[in-house]
């Protein structure tokens, strides 16, 4: 039970930053395309509208929002079902897994709600080099994922049946 609610906040802490953060964004920046410098060459909040997944892909597919709901919800009841039959997880794997729910219902929010695409606002560059605009659920999946992979060389055995 302990595990279910230590990922269950970590899920709900997640969520709400990311829903509060891209609230703040549409107040500060209510229009689409619009674009404030926060560190010069480097460092901007942008109000951007993602209909694809990470770095844009597969957004010219007509159902991508229905498909990738169902794919965020087929996580999380995956992630809940690893939680509930393995007792006895590190908390590093609890925390990537409750990240990972987080962004994946975060962004699956906005992909249900119209427009039907994802608020990205996060945008660096540097250089020549621009990395595509983000939002607080893709940087959870990413640092959840981050965990998983620490967790497999450092908890090996994490998830035999207990």
């Amino acid at each position: 039970m302990r595990q279910i609610i230590f990922t269950s906040s970590i899920f709900l802490i997640t969520l709400l930053c990311d829903y509060f953060s891209k609230l703040w964004l549409l107040n500060y920046l209510p229009y689409l395309g619009q674009q404030r410098e926060v560190i010069k060459g480097f460092f901007s909040i942008v109000n951007r509208r993602n209909p694809g997944v990470a770095f844009s892909l597969f957004q010219n597919l007509q159902f991508a929002p229905f498909v990738f709901s169902i794919v965020a919800v087929a996580a999380v009841i995956f992630i809940a079902r690893l939680i509930s039959t393995h007792k006895n997880l590190p908390y590093k794997i609890l925390v990537g897994l409750g990240f990972i729910a987080g962004g994946a219902v975060g962004n699956t929010i906005d992909r249900i709600f119209p427009p039907h695409k994802v608020l990205d606002f996060l945008d660096f560059s540097f250089g020549a080099y621009h990395w595509p605009a983000f939002n607080v659920a893709d940087s959870s999946i990413c640092i959840g994922a981050a965990l998983l992979i620490l967790s497999t060389f450092t908890n090996p055995h994490a998830f035999k049946k207990d």
